[in-house]
């Protein structure tokens, strides 16, 4: 018997934690942990149910781990097994006939999470002339993703640097159930520190329990809770007047429009209490250095998820908290051609 340990990551999340496999006669037979690679956390992995299912699900009854083809009717279930090579040329000239046939605008892929590696999804649909690429980025990050770019030329990510970020917001996330990994792990060491937390979110989840400042805004009213913000940083005069004055175009306008969303009409907008939202506005205008998340719970929101992100991206402007160290910084552009 053939006996190997092989470096693996399991994909059962995102973060896709490494491990090693033992390997007997090409059939994985183990997983451990590799302590090596990020992100190893002790305390995650043992509390993580998933990667123990990968062993099971690699040999399941129903997996397909091979290329099969039909044979017989559709619907009759039943299949040959073939190459790798004949799939691909099958599936080739295949799609090669129906553009041929229809133009490329006929084919179309969906895609999940991300367990899976997707850009090279995109990149194939654009290479193959089809804009028709699905997913659930609609309501998942990418009205985050087309605000940022709107508002600073590309997106922007939370850099939550311990001794250097005074301030961070979470905004309708809820990362102890939808992470409960290094993320959720990072944000309960902060919440020891003597930086501000301040958590935006109808529930009081346990990220919400730790906060400085929980905002338990009414569902739906987000972007009047942000407009209600920045009406209190304007009027303090808790903005970064020269990040404006190099970098922000339209500063006089957006105070005008926040004229209206005082504490007291955000408050009964929102549910909340007037003095929160004030404490909460002051928090990050007086921050050397602060971050904000935000999560589905803003992707989600409807008809105002557009104006409730620009509003969010506003916040980061009018205080300065863009591109430097412990707030939200420019993410790297790629270094391939887009697909767009």
């Amino acid at each position: 018997m053939a006996t190997e340990t092989r470096r693996t990551n399991c994909h059962y999340c995102g973060y896709c934690c490494a491990f090693l496999a033992t390997v007997e006669d090409g059939r994985v037979t183990d997983l451990v942990p590799d302590t090596t690679r990020y992100p190893y956390d002790e305390r995650i992995l043992a509390g993580c149910r998933r990667w123990r299912m990968n062993l099971d699900a690699l040999d399941g009854d129903d997996r397909v781990n091979y290329p099969l083809r039909r044979v017989g009717a559709r619907g009759g279930n039943q299949w040959e097994r073939v190459s790798w090579d004949e799939a691909l040329d099958d599936i080739a000239a295949r799609l090669g006939a129906l553009a041929e046939e229809h133009g490329p605008e006929t084919l179309a892929s969906a895609i999940g999470g991300p367990h899976a590696s997707y850009w090279p999804l995109h990149r194939f649909m654009n290479l193959f002339g089809s804009p028709n690429n699905m997913g659930i980025g609609q309501i998942c990050w990418n009205p985050r993703i087309w605000m940022d770019a709107l508002t600073f030329g590309w997106t922007v990510e939370a850099d939550i640097v311990p001794g250097v970020t005074d301030c961070l917001f979470i905004w309708g996330t809820n990362p102890a159930e939808s992470d409960n990994s290094a993320f959720w792990r990072s944000l309960i060491q902060f919440s020891k520190t003597e930086a501000a937390l301040v958590v935006i979110d109808p529930r009081r989840t346990r990220i919400a329990a730790l906060a400085d400042v929980w905002l338990p805004v009414r569902p739906g009213t987000d972007c009047t809770l942000a407009l209600g913000l920045l009406h209190v940083i304007i009027g303090e005069d808790l903005v970064d007047r020269a990040f404006v004055d190099s970098w922000c175009h339209g500063f006089d306008e957006l105070a005008e429009h926040v004229l209206p969303y005082t504490p007291d009409f955000v408050a009964q907008a929102c549910g909340l209490a007037a003095e929160d939202i004030v404490r909460a506005a002051r928090l990050f205008g007086q921050a050397r250095a602060a971050a904000l998340v935000s999560g589905r719970g803003v992707d989600q929101v409807g008809a105002s998820v557009a104006p409730t992100h620009r509003a969010i991206c506003s916040l980061r402007a009018v205080t300065g908290n863009v591109d430097k160290p412990g707030t939200c910084v420019l993410a790297e552009g790629a270094d391939f051609v887009s697909e767009m």
